[in-house]
Parts: C-alpha cells; sequence; structure tokens
C-alpha cells in the first residue's frame, strides 16, 4: 500500500509521472530518455546500480527502466535488491536476449523485460501497462 501512495504523490508532485532510466551508457541514457519525454513524463537517470537503489529509496519514482549490463552490478542484482524495500515497477530493456536471462529479470522481481532494439511504441505501451496494473495511472 505504501509503494502506490509514494508512485501517486510521485505523480501529483510532478503532475506527471517520474521514470528512472538506469543505463551505464550515456547514449542508450539519451535514446530511452528522448521515448519517455514524448510521452510528457518526467526523466530522472542513473548510470549504475548503487545510484539506482539509493535514487528509488530517495525519491518518489514512478518506474524504473533497467539496464542489465551496468558497471558496479549487474540489473538482476539491482532489481533484487530493490525488491527488498520497493513494489516501484521494473521493466529490464537489455540487449541480454536468451531465454535464460528474461527467465532471471522476471525471477530477480522485474514486471517485464524488453531486448534491444525495440520499437518505441511497444515499449510505451508495456511502461503504460505496467503503469495501470501498478496503480500509478
Amino acid at each position: 500500500m505504501e509503494g502506490k501512495l509514494k508512485r501517486r504523490q510521485a505523480r501529483n508532485h510532478h503532475n506527471l509521472l517520474t521514470i528512472l532510466l538506469v543505463d551505464g551508457n550515456a547514449s542508450e541514457r539519451w535514446v530511452l530518455s528522448q521515448v519517455v519525454r514524448a510521452q510528457g513524463w518526467h526523466v530522472v537517470e542513473a548510470s549504475s546500480g548503487e545510484a539506482v537503489i539509493d535514487m528509488v529509496k530517495e525519491q518518489l519514482v514512478s518506474l524504473v527502466l533497467l539496464e542489465v549490463a551496468l558497471p558496479d552490478m549487474n540489473g538482476f542484482e539491482v532489481c533484487r535488491r530493490i525488491r527488498k524495500f520497493s513494489s516501484v515497477p521494473v521493466i529490464m530493456v537489455t540487449a541480454i536476449k536468451t531465454e535464460s536471462d528474461r527467465v532471471a529479470g522476471l525471477a530477480s522481481g522485474a514486471d517485464d523485460y524488453v531486448v534491444k532494439p525495440y520499437s518505441p511504441k511497444e515499449l510505451v505501451a508495456r511502461m503504460l501497462a505496467v503503469l495501470r496494473r501498478s496503480g500509478a495511472i
């Protein structure tokens, strides 16, 4: 319940959704930020696992788009650690596309798993679906 309240407060505080983009590659974050901003949503960014964990703890975030390959820890571990204290929706957006990796991502607590290259329209549709299920919209 507390997680839903915080996500609603995040939306109401900014009058829009806040999406946390997590990728060690600045150009990949830029591409994702263009997709997210085109929806009129607020974007915050992180480039490491430790940073995203801290940001989810400290900021009101509506959804996390999480790359698996990060410089300090993998996204599976980041997701497991987030799940210890938050129910914020997490979508893994990664080039790692084996079935075992997709299963591992979902088993770590991710709500969805999108493989690069992705269709921006499909990514947004998946984000909206996860946000609806979470009660953020």
